[in-house]
C-alpha cells in the first residue's frame, strides 16, 4: 500500500543513538503525516545495531528492518531501501540525525514545486558545527563538483534530502556509486535530466562521540577520483 512518505535511514554501527532517534522519528511522523514508513537499511553493523533495529521493527509495523550481513556501502544501502519503499515522497537522513526533524516537513512540502530538495550547510542561513578540516574539505569538494558538472548546487554531500518517488525511480537504476560519491552522482544525473532542484539551509551538527581520523591527502585523492569517475560514467559510459 502506498504511503505518504518513506523515510530512509542508512545505519552502520549506530548502537549508541539508533533506538532513541528512531523512536523520536516515529513519533514525529505519526503526528505530521497521514501514513508513513521508516526503512532502516542496516549495513553489516558489528556493534549490536542490527539487534536493536530488529527489536524496533518487531514492535512497530511502521519500522522496517532491512538488514545486510555484510557491509555494502551507504549508497548501496540507500538503493536497497528505496526499492523496498512505498512512499510517494522519499526522505533521507543519517542515523545520527545531524539536523532537526522539522526539516522533514519543510523539505517535503517543497516537493510540490521541485523534484529534489537538498539540505545545505553552505547556504547563507545554513551552517555546520564541525571541525575546520572537514569544512575545508567540504568547500573544496563542492567547488570541484560545480566546476565539472555545473549543477548550481552549493552542497552536494549533505545526507539530508527529499525527492519525489518517480524521479528516483528514473535515476537510481542508472547509478553505480555505492559509497561516498552516491549523493554527488544523484545530483549530477538529476541536473542532466533537467530536474528541478532546491536547497534548504540547515544547521548541521557533526556527531560528538566519534574522533576524526581524516588524512588530508587520502581525502583529496578520494574526492578527486570520485568526481572523475562520475563525470566519465555520465558522459562516456552510456549509463543514462
Amino acid at each position: 500500500m502506498e504511503k505518504e512518505i518513506s523515510v530512509i535511514v542508512p545505519a552502520w554501527n549506530e548502537a549508541q543513538c539508533i533506538e532513541k532517534n528512531i523512536l523520536a522519528l516515529e513519533e514525529f511522523l505519526s503526528r505530521n503525516f497521514s501514513s508513513h514508513e521508516i526503512i532502516i537499511s542496516e549495513d553489516g553493523s558489528t556493534d549490536g545495531t542490527d539487534e536493536i533495529v530488529r527489536n524496533l521493527s518487531a514492535k512497530n509495523v511502521n519500522i522496517i528492518d532491512l538488514h545486510s550481513d555484510k557491509r555494502l556501502g551507504k549508497g548501496k544501502a540507500i538503493n536497497n531501501a528505496f526499492f523496498s519503499s512505498s512512499g510517494k515522497k522519499i526522505f533521507l537522513i543519517d542515523a545520527d540525525f545531524p539536523t532537526g526533524l522539522g526539516n522533514i516537513l519543510k523539505m517535503t512540502r517543497l516537493l510540490d514545486s521541485y523534484d529534489i530538495v537538498l539540505g545545505s550547510r553552505l547556504e547563507r542561513e545554513g551552517r555546520a558545527e564541525r571541525p575546520i578540516l572537514r569544512t575545508f574539505l567540504s568547500v573544496s569538494y563542492n567547488s570541484l563538483v560545480r566546476l565539472f558538472f555545473r549543477t548550481g548546487i552549493k552542497d552536494h554531500q549533505c545526507g539530508v534530502k527529499a525527492a519525489r518517488r518517480g524521479v528516483l525511480e528514473d535515476i537510481i537504476p542508472s547509478m553505480i556509486s555505492r559509497g561516498f560519491s552516491w549523493d554527488t552522482e544523484l545530483i549530477a544525473r538529476a541536473k542532466k535530466r533537467n530536474c528541478r532542484m532546491a536547497e534548504v539551509p540547515i544547521v548541521w551538527k557533526d556527531r560528538r562521540h566519534s574522533r576524526s581520523k581524516i588524512s588530508v591527502a587520502r581525502e583529496i585523492n578520494r574526492m578527486g577520483m570520485g568526481i572523475l569517475r562520475i563525470w566519465y560514467r555520465i558522459n562516456f559510459a552510456g549509463r543514462d
